[in-house]
């Protein structure tokens, strides 16, 4: 196969940020009361995440003597 038949694949990351994610949330959770709670689920979900990687960052950084 010669260079002109090559197909190039790429890849677009679609992750999101928690800034970009924050009003969606928002407005979630004044919908109502199912709104709500599956905000709250979502946002305790995220805090749970942040957790996990400022517990793994600190594991990974030397302690300062």
């Amino acid at each position: 196969m010669t260079a002109a038949n090559e197909t190039k694949l790429e890849t677009i990351d679609m992750t999101p940020t928690w800034e970009g994610l924050l009003p969606m949330r928002l407005a979630a959770y004044t919908d109502g009361n199912a709104g709500r709670s599956m905000a709250f689920a979502e946002l305790r979900r995220m805090v749970q995440i942040a957790d996990v990687f400022v517990a793994e960052s600190k594991a990974e950084r030397p302690a300062f003597s």
